[in-house]
């Protein structure tokens, strides 16, 4: 871990006593894994993630209450680091998911889907040690009103490792930029490797990327540097913010609400009769519901060029 990333989080864990208590928390949630082939969907029963999964984003709601994100209306405890993003505010994430979470919040209060991914990227690039994800607006994120992504350890995630010793199948290969998809999965997205030694010619790629959703809102992508000179962006495309499942009610509701986190294998459900209940079933009706299916997502990745 970059020591100045550290120091900074290890700042707020003592000076902030909700930080301090939910990541001792964190420590001790309970998960369960859930085979698909050699893949592990990751549960995890995280009651503090309640406020992100259950969050109203709906026009109405978030015009009613503050912005959260934006400077004045956040708590006096949360500090920031200004150095490690131009125009964004680098933060300790209150109610973390990963080990070490971040938020990296735009000073500037615009819509989520304004996202510049050469900057997220910039971010990867510089900081090897985490990968960055986004949630559209649609997609996962709990404040649509105010541009954000965030950061994370990146061996949490199951597809990190995963994608190493897959034999995907490869879409599109014009060295340096490779396309691939993984069929056995039961999410689907495209995995593209692109060369980060030329700034130019990754933002001419980039842009072709923030181009492949015509709804920005309807996406959640990851970004980081597995080899030197490489930059990895996962992009899974979204159908549809929620499942049927978070819509019942009694017994059959489970109240599940898919971030870019959810869609790469790790699910949070804040609630434990649903962690205790979810069968690999739902799973696949989940991702089913929410993401692209197979030909959708090859007919996707020939748009990329």
């Amino acid at each position: 871990m970059n020591n100045q990333i550290e120091e900074f989080f290890y700042e707020q864990i003592d000076s902030w006593p909700l930080v301090r208590e939910n990541y001792d928390q964190l420590k001790s949630v309970e998960q369960r894994t859930i085979m698909f082939g050699e893949f592990p969907v990751v549960l995890q029963w995280n009651p503090a993630r309640i406020r992100s999964t259950a969050a109203k984003v709906d026009s109405a709601s978030i015009s009613q209450r503050p912005c959260f994100l934006c400077r004045d209306n956040r708590p006096d405890e949360q500090i920031i680091d200004e150095l490690l993003v131009l125009d964004y505010d680098f933060l300790v994430n209150p109610f973390p998911i990963f080990p070490f979470h971040y938020t990296i919040s735009s000073r500037e209060h615009c819509h989520q889907d304004n996202l510049n991914l050469y900057t997220m990227a910039e971010f990867a690039i510089e900081h090897p040690e985490l990968l960055a994800f986004y949630n559209g607006s649609k997609s996962g994120a709990s404040a649509p009103d105010h541009l954000h992504f965030q950061a994370g350890n990146k061996e949490f995630l199951p597809l990190y490792d995963y994608i190493d010793y897959s034999t995907a199948r490869i879409d599109i290969d014009f060295f340096p930029l490779v396309v691939r998809t993984y069929h056995e999965l039961p999410m689907k997205f495209l995995h593209i490797t692109l060369q980060c030694d030329d700034n130019e010619a990754l933002k001419s790629r980039l842009d072709i990327i923030d181009d492949l959703c015509a709804d920005k809102a309807m996406r959640n992508i990851f970004m980081f540097v597995k080899k030197e000179g490489f930059l990895e962006v996962l992009l899974f495309p979204r159908i549809s913010h929620r499942p049927s499942c978070y819509f019942l009610t009694g017994e059959n509701q489970i109240i599940v609400s898919p971030g870019a986190v959810d869609m790469a294998g790790v699910i949070i459900l804040p609630r434990e009769e649903d962690f205790d209940k979810i069968t690999k079933e739902d799973i696949v009706k989940i991702y089913t519901e929410v993401g692209f299916d197979d030909s959708q997502l090859h007919e996707l990745s020939h748009k990329i060029n």
